[in-house]
């Protein structure tokens, strides 16, 4: 199990499993309920990158935070790692964390 970066305290293992067992989990539905009510989401924007021969990655609510990758699932890997460095740095700076922005997908004829 991954403790995330900024987690304030360490919980024990020991500790960790009697939770768990307490609340009739395991490890991968404690991931998907810490995803769900404690990890904040971000929209992430991806283009493939014809010069680069790789997918970029931005997250419009974090301004400047971008990545790259050769394949979708590695331009995601990529950007939540970035999306991780940049909260971090923003939480160690006491700045707050901006709120997510709405992106809006248009086509239009030109």
């Amino acid at each position: 199990m991954v403790i995330p970066r900024h987690a304030r305290r360490i919980i024990p293992l020991g500790t960790l499993k009697a939770i768990l067992d307490g609340a009739g989990l395991n490890a991968e539905e404690l991931r998907v309920c810490w995803e769900e009510w404690v990890m904040r989401r971000y929209t992430v924007v991806l283009e493939f990158d014809r010069e680069a021969g790789a997918y970029s990655a931005v997250v419009p609510g974090l301004p400047g935070c971008t990545s790259m990758g050769d394949t979708v699932d590695e331009a995601l890997v990529n950007i939540r790692d970035a999306i991780g460095l940049y909260v971090g740095a923003m939480e160690e700076d006491g700045e707050t964390l901006p709120d997510e922005v709405q992106v809006i997908v248009a086509t239009v004829a030109a």
